[in-house]
């Protein structure tokens, strides 16, 4: 009686009878709600007549419409999967045939749910994408008043006022949010427009201040000028009368250096016989003669401070380094000598302490070769004997062993037994358990739902659930917070 999806009604479903009604669905005759020709033919109906309505969606009640509609495929999908479970026991037997028809029933119904539903879907999507622009053209216009900082450059501002007072506040979109938009489109410009006389006020307050400012740098400048000319007549007659006074003394200074030019010279004649004599005693060392030799070298290169007795001071200098050279030599043939005689000694000494530490380690290797002999002779012994003691032991261990693992395997094939026969008898009670548990909750949602006076959308079914659940009229169900 079906071809493909399509139902040929005739002798087995009546297309006058409104299957989108409940009662009308309660009231199939057992006989025909087991038939999958009759089924067919109801879901074809169901799904012709939710399909023939063509609302106009720019209504409330065009969309309401819809979605009642929707409603009603669902409700006539639960309805019919409702009666194929209520069939008799001799129904129930082919459990798989209806179980077949209960998933055609749900599968085709929904899709037909979500067919009629569609129109309304795409409506609810248009509605949140003006909404967004609504929100988001308001917010535009906030944003015009919105500045970086306190001061904007009047073209700025005259720029915001040209794209607010251009901004188009379509009605079909804005359209109970439109006097809103309007009113804060105007706000804007208002707002815009005040900032704007305030900042060329201001711009015009900031150029007079910079040319008072011009005309006082200007008349500062002449003052300063004035000064300076008057500052600069003092300075050059101060200039001139202490260039005088400073060839005057210049010229007794240049007569008292030359007396302390000369003075300057024969005291450094005394300070080096001096120096020369300090060095000559007995207890200077050759650091400290190398030292003097070589800051006296030095002193040759460069003679100048004694002016015209450079000469003199040449040859007297060259006389103390070969003087104080002769000393340094002698005292150091003195010191090698006496390093040589300690050297000699300390040889000595070295072959004496390793004669005597030979002597030694040799003396403590014997008595050491001699007691590890001992004790390598009575570990040996002590092995031998343990060896036999252990061999004894693991004999007796391993007999014991043997009969501890037949024992054990004896006692777990009887584990394994009992063990499986617990869970084998444990799934079919938790089988036949969760069989009885399901039909209850099942049978609990089904009284729930149609115990309902009015339609209930999807969302509608969730809340009734829940608050069944919550009332303890759903058996086996619970909700933890």
């Amino acid at each position: 009686m079906t071809k493909g999806n399509e139902v040929l009604e005739g002798e087995i479903v009546d297309p006058n009878i409104d299957y989108t009604d409940i009662e009308n669905i309660e009231s199939i005759l057992p006989d025909k709600i087991g038939k999958e020709e009759f089924i067919k033919g109801v879901v074809s109906l169901i799904s012709k007549k939710a399909k023939s309505l063509c609302p106009d969606m720019s209504t409330a009640d065009g969309r309401d419409s819809v979605r009642s509609n929707a409603y009603n495929v669902a409700q006539s999908k639960v309805a019919l999967v409702k009666r194929l479970k209520e069939l008799t026991e001799e129904w129930r037997l082919k459990t798989k045939e209806i179980n077949c028809l209960i998933k055609y029933v749900e599968k085709e119904l929904d899709e037909v749910k979500n067919t009629v539903r569609e129109p309304y879907t795409e409506w609810e999507e248009a509605e949140k994408l003006r909404k967004r622009k609504v929100e988001s053209g308001i917010l535009e216009l906030k944003e015009f008043k919105s500045f970086p900082s306190l001061d904007t450059e009047a073209s700025e501002i005259k720029s915001r006022i040209e794209l607010v007072e251009e901004y188009i506040v379509d009605p079909a979109i804005f359209k109970s949010s439109l006097e809103l938009a309007e009113t804060e489109k105007q706000n804007t410009i208002s707002f815009l427009k005040e900032k704007l006389e305030a900042q060329l006020k201001h711009d015009a307050d900031q150029a007079e201040l910079a040319q008072l400012r011009k005309d006082a740098e200007e008349r500062d400048r002449i003052e300063a000028e004035r000064k300076a000319k008057e500052e600069a007549d003092r300075i050059a007659k101060e200039e001139e009368e202490a260039k005088a006074k400073a060839e005057d003394d210049a010229k007794v200074k240049a007569e008292q250096d030359e007396k302390d030019r000369i003075s300057g010279i024969q005291d450094l004649f005394n300070r080096y016989y001096q120096r020369h004599s300090t060095m000559s005693h007995e207890g200077i060392t050759v650091e400290e003669l190398n030292f003097y030799i070589k800051g006296l070298t030095g002193q040759l290169e460069d003679l100048s401070c004694f002016g015209e007795r450079a000469e003199e001071a040449q040859g007297y200098i060259e006389s103390i380094i070969e003087d104080s050279t002769v000393k340094r030599d002698f005292k150091l043939k003195i010191l090698k000598d006496q390093e040589e005689k300690e050297r000699l000694a300390r040889e000595e000494q070295i072959r004496k302490d390793a004669e005597a530490k030979a002597k030694r380690e040799a003396e403590e290797k014997a008595l050491a070769d001699a007691k590890k002999a001992d004790d390598e002779a009575k570990a040996r012994e002590a092995k031998i004997e343990a060896d036999r003691l252990q061999a004894i032991k693991d004999k007796e261990a391993a007999e014991q062993r043997e009969k501890d693992a037949i024992q054990a395997e004896r006692e777990r094939v009887a584990a394994e037994k009992a063990k499986q026969a617990a869970i084998d008898k444990k799934r079919e009670e938790n089988k036949k358990h969760r069989a009885k548990i399901e039909g209850e909750v099942y049978e609990d949602i089904d009284k729930v739902l149609f115990s309902q006076d009015e339609p209930l959308g999807m969302d509608g079914i969730s809340s009734v659930i829940l608050t069944a659940i919550i009332n303890n009229k759903i058996r086996h169900t619970t909700i933890k917070y």
